[in-house]
């Protein structure tokens, strides 16, 4: 089930500062303008544009300390990314932005619609609009859900079937596990009992 993120929860901040966060044809083009680390702009250029959009939105509208928020967030976008692709390989990367993406896209579309509201400026065509983008995304979103769940089961059955094989080993080796165990234990006390000798011969 969805729940807020520090993002939305930070555009929603916005919208009950009265703030109308909006990204025009020409402020597209000024994306590079926004004062950001050479790869971070990179990583959002080529991963998250989503990212990129709202970046160039609240370097726009809003404060530098609430850019800095945002930037924060994406910087670790990037970290997550970077970490994911060294330890699990490009696919589960991937897998990660397309989570992100989605979850961005959801944050701006739902940021949109309250937006809107607030200041009186959303009309019946705009409303559909933004209903019909939020249902594609939360069916994406759905089927995100639904992937991980299956990966989650795979790696469990995986786990369930070599717990199975143990057992079936040791159940098929009882006796000469016991057999092995007995004679580790008492080799181990002829050791000690030679130990003992020596120690009584020293004195």
């Amino acid at each position: 089930m969805y729940t807020t993120t520090p993002l939305v929860s930070l555009l929603m901040a916005f919208c009950l500062a009265g703030s109308s966060l909006c990204l025009t044809a020409q402020d597209a083009g000024r994306a590079d303008q926004v004062p950001l680390d050479k790869e971070l702009r990179t990583f959002c250029e080529k991963h998250l544009p989503l990212a990129l959009q709202l970046l160039t939105m609240v370097w726009k509208e809003e404060s530098r300390e609430e850019f800095d928020d945002v930037v924060e967030q994406a910087g670790e976008w990037k970290e997550d990314y970077d970490e994911i692709l060294k330890e699990d390989g490009k696919e589960e990367a991937e897998f990660h932005l397309r989570e992100v993406g989605n979850e961005l896209n959801i944050d701006l579309l739902t940021y949109r619609w309250h937006a809107s509201e607030e200041n009186g400026k959303l009309g019946q065509a705009e409303q559909a609009a933004i209903k019909e983008e939020l249902i594609k995304a939360l069916r994406e979103r759905m089927e995100i859900e639904i992937a991980i769940n299956r990966s989650e089961l795979a790696e469990l059955r995986a786990e369930i079937a070599e717990l199975e094989t143990g057992l079936a080993k040791m159940e098929a080796s009882k006796e000469k596990l016991i057999a092995a165990d007995l004679k580790d234990l008492l080799e181990l006390n002829e050791g000690e009992e030679d130990e003992d000798e020596g120690d009584a011969d020293d004195e």
